[in-house]
């Protein structure tokens, strides 16, 4: 007898980020690298739009936290 295979969507597995617990992460994680201003944003951008990509922010927030205008 075949076992059936169940798909649970990743974004029931991931569980939701806020912004802060992003900034402490990429803070902590960028501590021994001496970034600019700038590259410090291109960081957190990238990180957004992976956690876009992966359902773990939602596209308001992203355009919210990335959007500097």
């Amino acid at each position: 007898m075949p076992s059936a295979s169940v798909s649970i969507p990743l974004t029931i597995l991931l569980p939701k980020m806020t912004k802060t617990q992003i900034l402490k992460v990429i803070k902590e994680t960028a501590a021994p690298h001496k970034l600019n201003r700038e590259q410090k944003f291109q960081v957190f951008a990238n990180v957004c739009d992976n956690m876009l990509a992966e359902g773990r922010i939602t596209q308001e927030q992203h355009i919210r936290w990335t959007n500097i205008f």
